[in-house]
């Protein structure tokens, strides 16, 4: 029995890892597509956010075809009718949040989308109703750590703000500077190149309130169409 229970185990987390990777690759696929549709290029050669995007996604172990897929999704001879989509929402509290995603079928996005949001004390908004409290920019995402004389270096470039971990730089980037500051960090590890947003103005949360903000971000970035979410919500 002791066997049996084992090997369940096993099976179990094994499933677990599986359905994560298929998530992961889920989103990288649409990230190559994004890049590739944003590029106007199906070649990583022309097209540095497409190449960027497919670096990343062969990073995670990402097979060539599932990659090469997500590339003909927007220029192969089967391509689907994809629209990018930019939804403003307000979550509880007042938290202002947008999603972008790219899909075919938009109405299917919608009722996902509404459908979270009615679990959590959210709503949809009309175009500009959220996009006031936030600015657009573009975000430069380095595999590396780069030191303080470095970053200060960079600051007086268009770059509105940055955060670090152990392992990463993040900058986020006046769209007009964005070439110019992507040239110099382009040789310290670059990453990623993706479009976003950072608010402006905030609002606080308690604890509970960020874990519930969590676990709504996490929810709305599960659906398959989306690929990014950003918030206002802070944790105080």
């Amino acid at each position: 029995m002791s066997g049996h229970s084992k090997w369940a185990t096993i099976k179990h987390k094994k499933a677990a890892q599986d359905a994560k990777r298929g998530q992961l690759f889920t989103k990288l696929s649409r990230l190559v597509s994004v890049a590739a549709k944003e590029g106007g290029s199906p070649d990583p050669a022309a097209n540095y956010r497409l190449r960027l995007a497919v670096e990343q996604a062969k990073k995670a172990n990402m097979p060539m075809e599932k990659i090469q897929r997500a590339i003909d999704r927007v220029f192969g001879k089967g391509k689907a009718a994809l629209e990018s989509v930019e939804l403003e929402v307000f979550g509880f509290k007042g938290i202002g949040i947008i999603i972008l995603a790219l899909t075919d079928k938009k109405q299917r996005l919608l009722g996902e989308v509404k459908s979270i949001l009615n679990r959590y004390g959210g709503s949809l908004g009309q175009s500009g109703s959220v996009t006031y409290m936030f600015k657009k920019v573009v975000i430069l995402e380095l595999e590396k750590r780069l030191d303080d004389e470095k970053v200060l270096e960079l600051a007086d470039e268009g770059v509105v703000d940055f955060k670090r971990d152990k392992d990463k730089t993040v900058f986020f980037v006046e769209i007009e500077k964005a070439k110019e500051v992507r040239e110099k960090v382009e040789g310290l590890g670059l990453e990623s190149e993706k479009v976003g947003y950072i608010p402006v103005s905030t609002v606080a949360l308690n604890e509970a309130e960020w874990q519930r903000l969590q676990s709504l971000v996490e929810e709305l970035e599960s659906l398959d169409d989306v690929y990014q979410v950003f918030t206002n919500g802070v944790r105080s």
